[in-house]
């Protein structure tokens, strides 16, 4: 059980070093710009922090064994 919660936050943790990397390229950018037309709230860098950070959570999830 603890592994497991281990390898989630790692997913977690993972996903928002790759954040941070894609904002030196200004993927972040990119990303608000394409979504924004879809949402009625204003999007920020925090939210996009969040988006990706939620992606290697699911994907820290569904590739723990």
């Amino acid at each position: 059980m603890f592994q497991e919660v281990v390898v989630i936050l790692d997913g977690f943790v993972g996903g928002l070093f790759v954040a941070w990397i894609l904002t030196w390229f200004d993927v972040d950018l990119m990303v608000l710009e394409v979504i924004q037309p879809f949402i009625d709230i204003q999007l920020t860098t925090s939210h996009y922090y969040i988006l990706i950070a939620m992606i290697g959570l699911v994907g820290g999830a569904f590739g723990a064994k």
